[in-house]
């Protein structure tokens, strides 16, 4: 993987985890809806990221 595309997960992974983590902290603060769209937000991005680093292996 080119040190380009390593930047580039890094900071996919960066913001799926700042994504779950605002998870955590709506649900606790009892914003379920908001909640449920960082949820979303983070499975996509996670979804994406599996696929771009298969692509980028290749």
């Amino acid at each position: 993987m080119s040190k380009r595309a390593k930047i580039a997960y890094f900071i996919l992974t960066l913001l799926v985890m700042g994504s779950f983590a605002m998870v955590g902290i709506l649900f606790s603060e009892a914003m379920y809806g908001y909640g449920v769209l960082f949820l979303l937000l983070g499975v996509l991005l996670a979804g994406g990221g599996f696929s771009l680093k298969k692509k980028f292996i290749k």
